[in-house]
């Protein structure tokens, strides 16, 4: 959402590397408290796009995310998240030198006039005019939804390629675990060399989970913790699948939602 959102205001996309050994010590050389890993990597993360000498690091707070399920009341971030370009700017503050930290708090799950608001901000921050926000923000979407779909379609080919006697591993973890090879420890590939099949749970189609209590996944707070929960349910409704749940020590949320995901699963 946001590459093609800046690509379609003309502006060249610079991306940090892969997690690697380098880039996680400088993460942990950087914090100035002890957050969960995810966090202490992207520090990592910045330190290495401050040495690339970009004009500026795009740090959104974002402060709630679409809504994904109708009957959630919440779609909240952690607040990690949510204050990491605040801490970032603090961490780095005598280490930026000409490149700057580009932020706004992001309204996603808050209706098109605030979330617009929150865009042109971000436009106006950098010599934007109104009306090419608006593209951008139409083509970025776009490009979400597009991504979204396709992630959503490669996991019905594969589950309908998978027989009824065979299994199928699901990988439950947030994106920013689960899919980058440098905080799973490549777990997909070592599970892929035992030859043991996995699709990270994004390929499922949450939307269609049968709900087991609903009161429970509808105060849910937090974003990821529905996907998480809802994946649960999609799992446990189908003997093909089995599930690895991949999280981090000092995840606050996973400290109670490993509970209720294990409760779903009996």
């Amino acid at each position: 959402l946001f590459s093609r959102f800046f690509k379609a205001l003309g502006f060249e996309v610079v991306l940090s590397g892969r997690t690697n050994k380098r880039i996680i010590r400088m993460g942990m050389e950087s914090v100035t408290a002890q957050p969960c890993f995810p966090v202490k990597a992207a520090y990592g993360h910045v330190a290495e796009l401050i040495e690339k000498g970009v004009d500026y690091i795009f740090l959104p707070s974002i402060v709630s995310m679409t809504a994904s399920f109708p009957q959630n009341e919440r779609n909240q971030l952690c607040p990690y998240v949510q204050s990491f370009a605040y801490q970032v700017k603090t961490a780095f503050a005598d280490k930026l030198g000409q490149t700057g930290i580009l932020t706004v708090p992001i309204r996603l799950g808050e209706g098109q006039k605030l979330l617009t608001k929150t865009f042109s901000a971000l436009g106006k921050k950098l010599g934007v005019s109104a009306s090419a926000v608006r593209s951008g923000l139409k083509a970025a979407f776009s490009a979400q939804a597009g991504f979204e779909r396709a992630m959503k379609e490669k996991g019905a080919e594969i589950l309908g390629r998978t027989g009824s006697g065979e299994k199928l591993f699901v990988l439950v973890s947030r994106p920013y675990n689960g899919c980058d090879d440098g905080l799973n420890l490549q777990l997909p590939r070592k599970l892929a060399e035992l030859g043991v099949k996995t699709i990270p749970m994004d390929m499922l189609d949450l939307g269609r989970a049968q709900l087991g209590d609903e009161s429970l996944h509808r105060q849910v707070y937090w974003t990821y913790g529905q996907k998480i929960l809802r994946a649960a349910e999609v799992i446990k409704s189908d003997p093909r699948l089995f599930a690895i749940y991949l999280s981090n020590f000092s995840c606050g949320p996973d400290s109670f939602l490993l509970t209720f995901f294990k409760d779903i699963m009996a």
